[in-house]
């Protein structure tokens, strides 16, 4: 299983998602290899000191989301024959536990519909879950088949958007009739850091969901402290 994320700005919470990684690789002991996009060069410089021999980076124009989505993601199933890649934004910290039960599915599209979000220059938390539909998913943590993603040619993603684009992806693969496995513990495995740079910032989903505690939240990554 591969990993694939688009980085840009937000340097200290992009750096603290590769310790994290480096964290989950020793928890599992998965290789877990990680292919990126970034449009500045003081963007990946921020992070080269991480990125290993199997993994990879390309560099695209900083234009829309989507676009660069699309770009890393037709390059990268060219370029690396995984059988499964796992989407994860470069503000998202999965669990040890998510990691591995999504590493063991064997199907095209799966992904999560909870998750935790964290503010954290405040502290803030609170727990989110999508109730309706019940097949929807949130873009942190989906899992693509290479079979899948071929079929597109990597491309999911509306390349002329900023925003909405994981409900863009879905609603296209619901038409082709990819209907995702819907990954689910007791609590939330997923937390999405809010920092001062979003396209959606917390306050947006704060009414949206249930607040808990901030200490529960960064359990699920110990390794990271945003004092």
């Amino acid at each position: 299983m591969r990993i694939f994320t688009c980085i840009h700005g937000r340097r200290e919470l992009t750096r603290a998602f590769f310790w994290h990684l480096d964290y989950l690789r020793e928890a599992t002991k998965l290789d877990l290899p990680i292919s990126l996009c970034y449009s500045d060069e003081e963007d990946f410089e921020a992070i080269e000191e991480f990125i290993r021999e199997q993994d990879s980076a390309v560099k695209y124009p900083n234009t829309f989301l989507g676009d660069k989505w699309n770009y890393l993601t037709s390059n990268m199933i060219k370029t690396h024959k995984d059988d499964y890649y796992l989407c994860v934004g470069s503000d998202d910290f999965l669990s040890v536990a998510y990691i591995e039960l999504i590493n063991a599915l064997k199907v095209d599209f799966a992904g999560t519909n909870e998750l935790y979000f964290y503010q954290m220059f405040t502290g803030k938390a609170i727990s989110f879950k999508y109730n309706h539909p019940v097949c929807k998913t949130l873009g942190a943590g989906r899992l693509y088949s290479h079979r899948l993603l071929e079929k597109f040619n990597g491309t999911l993603w509306d390349k002329k958007q900023q925003s909405s684009l994981d409900n863009y992806s879905e609603k296209l693969l619901f038409r082709a009739g990819f209907i995702p496995t819907i990954v689910n513990f007791k609590e939330p495995q997923i937390v999405d850091v809010k920092s001062y740079e979003n396209i959606h910032n917390f306050e947006e989903f704060e009414t949206q969901g249930e607040k808990v505690e901030g200490e529960k939240v960064l359990s699920l990554m110990p390794n990271i402290s945003f004092e």
